[in-house]
């Protein structure tokens, strides 16, 4: 069976006076959801009994396995070997990322017509920061929406949205609470997240020592 998960996070990058702040989603696409989450607790079993982790839960986030491995070039190499394994598995992943420049779009305007409110790109950023995954999945489905039988969310916070509308018309979605600690899917995709985000800090310290 079809199923896809998302997940996403609020992405902070670069020192005080160059701060980066942006969305980062990601949307993981499988075939065969049944074969995934086998394939997916086996991987886990695998890598935890390699490095001698002792973990009895059969989904872990990425900030459990953080704490077996708190070394960040560690986890890098934990989760780019997770990935190397498992991806036979996976159809698409799907990124999404979301910033603004302030000095070409100096405020955003939010809730419409009735009650008009100016928002800096930031405070706009950090705003729609929990009710990111369903954003992410609106604009999955506007494409995908006749190849997916099953869509999972992680739990999220959002004012209503037009792109809420668009996703519970949909007959399947599944919104669940912790879900990256209780669903393969929605973990994958917070791994995959933690992976992205391990590259980008790593990239800039290097280029942060260059200068």
């Amino acid at each position: 069976m079809k199923a896809v998960g998302f997940d996403s996070i609020k992405l902070e990058l670069g020192a005080f006076s160059t701060r980066f702040e942006g969305l980062l989603g990601v949307g993981i696409t499988v075939s065969d959801e049944v074969s995934f989450k086998e394939t997916y607790v086996s991987t886990l079993r695998s890598l935890f009994n390699a490095k001698n982790i002792d973990c009895e839960r059969f989904v872990c986030k990425s900030a459990d396995i953080a704490k077996f491995i708190p070394n960040p070039n560690s986890m890098l190499d934990f989760l780019q070997e997770f990935f190397t394994t498992i991806n036979d598995e996976i159809d698409r992943i799907d990124i999404y990322c979301t910033r603004y420049n302030s000095k070409k779009l100096p405020y955003i305007t939010v809730f419409g017509e009735d009650r008009p409110e100016r928002k800096k790109p930031v405070e706009f950023i950090r705003m729609i920061s929990n009710g990111y995954p369903h954003v992410c999945a609106w604009r999955y489905l506007s494409h995908f929406s006749k190849n997916v039988y099953i869509v999972y969310l992680d739990h999220f916070e959002s004012y209503r949205t037009k792109a809420m509308d668009f996703l519970f018309n949909f007959p399947n979605i599944k919104v669940l609470y912790k879900g990256d600690s209780c669903n393969c899917l929605l973990s994958t995709a917070d791994l995959f997240i933690r992976l992205t985000t391990l590259l980008l800090k790593k990239e800039t310290l290097i280029l942060i020592g260059e200068d």
